[in-house]
Order: C-alpha cells, then structure tokens, then sequence
C-alpha cells in the first residue's frame, strides 16, 4: 500500500509539470505506464547507459548533484548505503551509488547541502563529500563480479541459500524477514521461480543478476551464470 501511494505521488507530480523522486525499475515502469495512459509528455533523465534509478519530468528540469566521496579507503556499496540509511535518508531522494577508483552519490538537491554537512564517516572510515559535474559520470558503466553456481531448482530460497552460502532455514528466515527483493519488490515468497534477467538483491550481502544458465549436469542439476553488482 505504501509504495502504491509513493506511486501515485509521483505520478501526480508530473501532472503538475514537476519531477518525480528518483525511481527504482518497478516504480519507474508503473510511473510511466499510468502516464502513458492518460496521454501525458514525459521525459526520463538518463545519466548513464545502464543506470538502474530514474527521474521522470514533464516541464520543471530535476534538480540533481553529483557528490564525489573522498577518502584514502576503499569502499563497498552496502557500506555507502548503510550510512545513508543511518543518516534516515529515504532512497528515493538518492540515486545510483557508484563504487570503483572513486565513488559517487547522486542526490537530489533538496539533501545535497545535509550530506556535505553531516556524511563524515562511512561506517569508521573518514570521508569528505565534494560536488563535482554531474558530467563526470557520463560514460560510466557498472562493473561486474561473474561466477557460477550449482542449485537443483529455480526456487528463490535454492538460489539465495547459494548466493549467500546460508543455510535453507536461515534462507527462509531472510526471505520471511523481507531481507531480499526480486527486481526491486520485496518478496516473502520462498518458493518463487528465478527467471533469466531477474535482480535479486539480498540486504547485507549485495545485489546480483540472473545472467543465464550455463548447462544442465547429467544429474538434472543447474549450473547458473551470476552477475555480482561491485
């Protein structure tokens, strides 16, 4: 009920000639199908080929910055994320989080001047924000870790167990507790079938892409090409 009324907030703010909140692929594909419905002009700003979070507009252009985070350390993108959850950031007011060489943060104005203030630290590691061109990220792609796994079903419980090498019953738990999402809706169903492209992001322990299957054993077993977002 919630993100149906995120949704609609939304899609009321295009109505009105604003931009929407960055949205996420789910959100994003509901956002632009009632548009479509009703006829109304919409552009979607993309600052990268493959960037996973979006902002729709129709007149008002979104007001966004580009916060380079400066640090001696390398950091991890559940570490990034972590901390702006800590700082009660809603998700919707950041986009993508970049991680490499160096590492972005893409927010919407309206928090920029918060997080160059008060983001400090990322998790005990000191850090500084710096706004930068938001240019900077054009020709950014992400990068991934590849791997195979070995799983006897599609069932998400089979699959996380062996993203995460837990047990099936604290899998279970996970998946009750509402710790994983299927192409960005949580999901409590343990028996739910993986399809080839589905983004199965499992709090604590990262975000992966089902890539395809590689082969079938001869004991009718699955070997699974994983994607790893870094």
């Amino acid at each position: 009920m919630e993100n149906n009324i995120f949704i609609k907030n939304n899609i009321e703010k295009v109505v009105r000639g604003e931009y929407s909140d960055f949205l996420d692929p789910y959100e994003y594909k509901n956002v632009i199908s009632n548009l479509n419905k009703r006829h109304i002009k919409y552009n979607t700003l993309v600052l990268f080929e493959d960037e996973t979070k979006k902002i729709v507009y129709s007149k008002e252009y979104p007001k966004i910055s580009l916060l380079k985070i400066i640090t001696n350390s390398k950091l991890k993108h559940n570490e990034i994320l972590g901390s702006l959850f800590s700082h009660n950031i809603a998700s919707c007011k950041y986009g993508d989080i970049i991680v490499g060489d160096c590492c972005y943060i893409i927010v919407l104005d309206s928090i920029k001047k918060y997080l160059l203030f008060n983001l400090t630290n990322i998790g005990k590691i000191k850090v500084k924000l710096e706004e930068v061109s938001i240019n900077t990220i054009s020709d950014y792609h992400y990068e991934y870790e590849e791997f195979n796994i070995l799983v006897s079903s599609f069932r998400l419980d089979n699959i996380v167990s062996s993203l995460t090498n837990m047990s099936r019953k604290t899998t279970e738990e996970f998946i009750k507790n509402k710790f994983v999402s299927i192409n960005y809706v949580v999901t409590t169903k343990k028996s739910y079938s993986l399809n080839i492209g589905d983004i199965i992001s499992i709090r604590k322990y990262g975000k992966y892409k089902f890539n395809s299957i590689s082969k079938i054993t001869s004991k009718n077993k699955y070997v699974l090409n994983i994607l790893k977002y870094k």
